[in-house]
């Protein structure tokens, strides 16, 4: 879902906030706390092309607001 809403910004070229939220109490993802982590907390890499790396997303120009 996160994907979806983040990916809903890009269509009109306007800045877009999405709000990721984590549950330290869900222990399905308490795998992936130390991963999410580094993604919010990532300076260095458009987040938009971490997060569609695995989609083969590949950005032409760069997002509004980088």
């Amino acid at each position: 879902m996160y994907i979806e809403e983040s990916e809903r910004g890009e269509g009109d070229g306007k800045t877009t906030t999405a709000c990721l939220c984590n549950c330290n109490s869900d222990a399905s993802l308490q795998f992936m706390e130390a991963e999410t982590v580094s993604y919010c907390e990532n300076v260095k890499h458009c987040r938009r092309e971490v997060l569609f790396k695995d989609f083969d997303y590949c950005s032409k120009d760069k997002p509004v607001g980088y």
